[in-house]
């Protein structure tokens, strides 16, 4: 923080951060921000967060699918994400279309007498949350899941995210 002295004072009275014209230039370079305020906060918290210990991203589980490619379950301060080939495929703080999926099946659904409906993979298990939610006790859901570790990584590791939605007779 010493480097950054010079560049940054705060301004008691109203609780802000100024910056000094050259911090300026600094902060566009490396922020590329457009706004100068935006400029300014930014740099504040690269050097904010680089001065506090970061929590752990956890492995909780690996696998693979059945052509060999690896999958793994990550836990990050109380938060969730099944990671395919390396790349984040989903994560439990951006659920929003998982959800929506399980509400439109939900709204086609309903109209029939004995609700039947299929989800393809579950994930961290929202759809079939939503699904459940929406349907009475005579529905039946079928869960089709191509690596069988993510059954049991929703069995063990995400009870606390979505409950024991796979012990629902429903399921």
């Amino acid at each position: 923080y010493s480097f950054f002295e010079g560049m940054f004072r705060r301004d008691i009275d109203r609780g802000m951060l100024e910056v000094e014209s050259w911090g300026h230039l600094f902060c566009d370079l490396f922020c590329r921000s457009t706004t100068y305020r935006n400029c300014a906060y930014g740099c504040l918290f690269f050097i904010y967060r680089s001065s506090l210990p970061m929590k752990p991203r956890i492995l909780l589980a690996e696998s693979t699918t059945p052509d060999g490619a690896p999958m793994s379950l990550y836990e990050h301060d109380g938060a969730y994400s099944i990671s395919f080939q390396g790349q984040e495929l989903m994560h439990s703080k951006a659920s929003a279309s998982e959800l929506l999926l399980g509400k439109l099946g939900v709204e086609l659904a309903r109209k029939e007498p004995k609700p039947r409906v299929m989800i393809g993979g579950l994930g961290l298990g929202f759809t079939l949350r939503t699904v459940l939610e929406g349907l009475g006790a005579d529905a039946q859901v079928d869960v089709v899941e191509l690596v069988p570790k993510v059954v049991e990584w929703n069995r063990v590791f995400l009870k606390d995210l979505n409950g024991t939605l796979l012990d629902d007779p429903r399921v």
